[in-house]
């Protein structure tokens, strides 16, 4: 059985294929031997460095001069030289591929086990940027969630009244569910989008309602639970989520609660270089 828990991130540019390694809880959360074999020559070691910043921790591996290869295989190794899975202490994955153009930039992230990402969007708290539109918003998210695995659903929580007609419209298109939190009708008229009205609470209240129901139907292993907010009235149910096993993303926005943001596997800025960044985002230093 491989491990679980584990998250590998690579990419072909200028040359050099370049790993990331983000280590989670298991037995090669600290210290792993490297294997690489590239369809030619010979199975040979490469060395890492354990980097640091302000967000994640992570192994960097890269091998120079490399100007073609049909197949990567990598093995992560607790050191025996067996690859034998023993005690779930090897992690073996294999990718191959004919490329056109050695030279043109290749991206692929690689996970070890199947998971299924739902996201609860609560968007009035998370607004879409005004720079760009809802499809390509839906679009990069698509892209980069795939480092946690395939997402399944995309639930954008509101009072539908107060989103425009081109947002919802670019979100359906792109296969968005839009789910009314209808509230009174003193609060809509108003546009009043203080936390402490009393209508504030229905997208947050649906929201911790369908985490939950899809968590007890799925087992933790086998689905990430993503949330866009910074209300700080998810910070138990999300605490909750992660204590249970489950993979849990946050994205948030400025401002946002400290504790929901710290109640997350894993917690990732909403800014505009998430959007225009590269596909390394989560590794971004700025974070």
């Amino acid at each position: 059985m491989p491990i679980l828990d584990r998250r590998v991130l690579w990419e072909f540019s200028q040359n050099r294929i370049v790993i990331y390694y983000i280590p989670c809880q298991g037995p090669l959360e600290k210290s792993e031997q490297v294997y690489i074999y590239l369809g030619k020559d010979s199975w040979k070691q490469i060395l890492g460095r354990f980097l640091m910043n302000k967000c994640y921790s992570f192994f960097q591996y890269e091998v120079t001069n490399v100007s073609y290869f049909d197949q990567l295989d990598f093995v992560f190794t607790d050191g025996n030289l067996l690859w034998d899975n023993n005690e779930t202490k090897d992690w073996h994955i294999v990718w191959k591929e004919q490329l056109n153009n050695p030279f043109s930039v290749v991206n692929r992230e690689a996970t070890n086990i199947s998971r299924q990402v739902v996201v609860f969007w609560d968007i009035e708290n998370c607004a879409v940027p005004s720079s760009v539109s809802g499809n390509y918003v839906v679009h990069k998210l698509l892209r980069r969630m795939k480092l946690f695995g395939d997402i399944i659903s995309i639930r954008v929580y509101a009072c539908m009244e107060l989103l425009k007609t081109e947002l919802k419209l670019a979100l359906q298109t792109s296969g968005v569910e839009l789910i009314d939190a209808r509230r009174d009708n003193w609060v809509v008229q108003s546009r009043c989008y203080d936390h402490h009205h009393p209508g504030k609470d229905a997208a947050d209240k649906l929201i911790i309602s369908d985490m939950w129901s899809i968590a007890w139907q799925n087992n933790p292993k086998h689905l990430c639970i993503t949330l866009i907010s910074g209300d700080r009235d998810f910070a138990y149910a999300f605490s909750r989520l992660s204590m249970l096993g489950y993979c849990t993303v946050l994205i948030y926005p400025r401002l946002a609660s400290s504790n929901l943001v710290d109640s997350a596997s894993f917690a990732i800025p909403w800014k505009d270089d998430f959007w225009v960044g590269t596909m390394l985002f989560i590794l971004d230093e700025n974070c």
